[in-house]
């Protein structure tokens, strides 16, 4: 597998989580802000709430450099711990942001603990797809993101269903919970979950 995509075909198609014929990830830059705050000050501003900060979790399994081998069980923890956090089963959540990072091996290990922690099919969204591996920047696009899927910003979008692996234009109505998934270099995971506000 190479980390770097096969620049000698179609640049977009070199970043595809979860596809078996993938060719590696494109490189990306961004930023993203997020601004948290409470709801008093949200209303008394007539500001618009796009969505509500319902959980966090986080999880660390220490890995040798380079691999991320054993480290199912960190990204499983950080997932129930932001579901505990935010009062809800597994099964309240609507979609995921995944980190999908378009290398196999974390994909596939990404999706085994989706396809355990969550017992129906939903789609998983791949932010990278459209803005490259931006690294701590991906994590905050995916947050907005699910923010925008949960205020009606994004009405739909392309998803990957965790059961049946099926590609599907995704509508947002009716979501009530987004996880937005994080990994960091040696085993730290987080995730985060909003709430439709």
């Amino acid at each position: 597998t190479r980390y770097i995509g096969d620049w000698s075909s179609d640049v977009c198609s070199s970043d595809l989580p979860c596809a078996m014929d993938k060719k590696g990830f494109v490189l990306g830059e961004g930023s993203v802000s997020l601004i948290l705050e409470k709801d008093e000050s949200c209303e008394k501003r007539g500001a618009k709430k796009y969505a509500e900060l319902a959980g966090y979790g986080m999880a660390h399994k220490s890995v040798e450099f380079g691999t991320i081998s054993g480290s199912e069980s960190a990204l499983r923890d950080a997932v129930l711990a932001a579901c505990a956090d935010a009062g809800v089963s597994p099964d309240d959540i609507s979609a995921v942001c995944a980190f999908a990072d378009g290398h196999s091996t974390v994909d596939a290990l990404e999706l085994s603990v989706y396809r355990d922690v969550f017992t129906k099919d939903m789609p998983l969204f791949f932010v990278k797809e459209s803005m490259g591996e931006a690294r701590a920047a991906a994590s905050a696009k995916q947050a907005a993101f699910a923010a925008g899927l949960l205020s009606g910003e994004v009405k739909s979008a392309d998803g990957y269903m965790l059961r049946t692996g099926e590609r599907a234009q995704v509508s947002a109505d009716g979501m009530q919970y987004v996880l937005a998934a994080g990994f960091g270099v040696g085993g730290s995971y987080s995730a985060v979950i909003f709430k439709k506000a």
